[in-house]
């Protein structure tokens, strides 16, 4: 697979050109920088599933849009009541240089700021998701 330029790049994630990018290497390529985020310390218990959504185009770009869903499976409750999602966007521009590089954003729920993978992780933005849903889910009664 053909990199991207640098500067998207880390040592550890080589992002597709837009000539090369498939549904599957963008999704191994999401789930390695999942892989970094949950070497963060407090994220070692959690997990993480990466799915494809779906491929949307415009005049002048693909784009391909997975959600990767987290959670914190505990021996009281090994199926989580709450889960923290992350919308990641890969744009593909259709241009005569198909060697340009994709451009890679994502999106927490609940949230409108967009990251970019070169934005520092940190992990009190999917406990903020967590801590706020389960904060919910204690008020609503049934």
């Amino acid at each position: 697979m053909e990199c991207a330029s640098a500067a998207l790049n880390s040592p550890e994630i080589c992002w597709p050109t837009s000539e090369s990018i498939t549904v599957q290497n963008a999704l191994e390529n999401i789930g390695s920088l999942m892989e970094k985020w949950k070497s963060v310390p407090g994220l070692e218990e959690w997990l993480y599933n990466v799915e494809f959504i779906a491929l949307k185009a415009n005049e002048s770009s693909d784009f391909f849009l997975y959600e990767v869903k987290w959670s914190v499976p505990t021996p009281e409750y090994p199926i989580p009541q709450v889960t923290a999602s992350v919308f990641f966007t890969i744009e593909a521009p259709r241009v005569k240089e198909e060697s340009r590089p994709v451009e890679v954003t994502y999106v927490f729920e609940g949230t409108q700021f967009v990251h970019r993978p070169e934005i520092p992780f940190q992990q009190k933005w999917l406990y903020d998701i967590l801590d706020v849903k389960t904060m919910l889910f204690k008020s609503l009664r049934f």
